[in-house]
């Protein structure tokens, strides 16, 4: 199992819990982020290589995220702006 796969279920606990302790040793190499659902504040908790916004988001939501995003090393990929996101 690869450490992605790992930290997933381990999200979908916290966001179930409505907790705000977000694991940041857990390391993440990809985090989809849906209608807008990811806040900054999260995001400088996290050990995320890229995240990937779906077609689900804001363009200024988007915007604004990959702008922190770049500041914290963080890529990102648009499916909105770049297509599918295909693993190769």
């Amino acid at each position: 199992m690869s450490e992605a796969a790992i930290s997933i279920p381990i999200l979908e606990e916290i966001i179930a819990n409505k907790s705000d302790k977000l694991p940041s040793y857990v390391p993440i190499d990809y985090l989809v982020v849906s209608q807008n659902a990811l806040h900054k504040s999260h995001l400088a908790k996290l050990n995320v290589k890229q995240i990937i916004f779906d077609g689900s988001n804001s363009k200024k939501y988007i915007a604004s995220m990959s702008a922190f995003a770049v500041m914290n090393r963080i890529s990102t990929y648009s499916v909105f702006k770049e297509g599918a996101f295909i693993i190769q």
